[in-house]
């Protein structure tokens, strides 16, 4: 079994007091490192080509963030390497227009048209897979947001108007006219450090 508390913060060493178990910690840590070398370098590119080809290995992709989320569960996977499978996924989807650049492009050579020339790839990336990715990884990015505001006490409390603050959200990240995140953490510490939003502040975020 495998040691699951290893790089917990706000630890004291333990050196000192026990030189055996320090030494079973700093093996268990490399451990801890090798699986997530292996997690990294092996299974989400194994995941991707397994996906890659789907269309000839019968899988069915997922169509909602809570299928996508059992997928990748069912592989191993923790959500938090949402955004490497979606630059795997990108770094794919790159290659297949390459290839197919190359399998469409005259020959430069000027090699007879019976030549053998370059061939697309037999199976192309879902161009799908990449948008459930950053899909799900908005929508999760996108709660907690949320949960932060909802949470906060003031003036004008998000819970009491949660209609108006998932509007104004949603209207923040589709629009180009609304201020940057930086920009509203400026302005907001400009009002001190326990600064809440009030109506203006709430008025300011909606666009309609």
């Amino acid at each position: 079994r495998y040691n699951v508390n290893v790089f917990l913060p706000h630890t004291r060493s333990i050196k000192t007091l026990d030189t055996g178990a320090h030494e079973k910690l700093k093996q268990d840590e490399e451990e801890a490192r090798k699986l997530a070398r292996h997690l990294w370098d092996t299974v989400l590119p194994n995941l991707t080509k397994e996906i890659r080809s789907s269309s000839g290995n019968g899988l069915q992709l997922p169509v909602d963030g809570r299928s996508l989320t059992e997928l990748i569960h069912q592989r191993g996977v923790n959500c938090r390497y949402l955004g490497r499978l979606a630059e795997l996924a990108r770094k794919e989807e790159l290659e297949d227009v390459i290839a197919a650049e190359r399998a469409s492009s005259p020959d430069p050579s000027g090699r007879a048209e019976d030549a053998p020339r370059s061939k697309a790839p037999r199976f192309r990336m879902p161009l799908c897979w990449l948008e459930m990715l950053e899909c799900e990884m908005v929508a999760r990015a996108a709660k907690h947001v949320l949960d932060s505001y909802v949470s906060e006490l003031g003036p004008v409390s998000a819970a009491q108007v949660p209609a108006q603050t998932i509007a104004s959200f949603l209207s923040a990240v589709v629009s180009v006219g609304e201020e940057s995140a930086a920009e509203t953490e400026r302005r907001t510490a400009s009002k001190g450090s326990r600064a809440v939003l009030d109506q203006e502040d709430m008025n300011a975020l909606t666009l309609f």
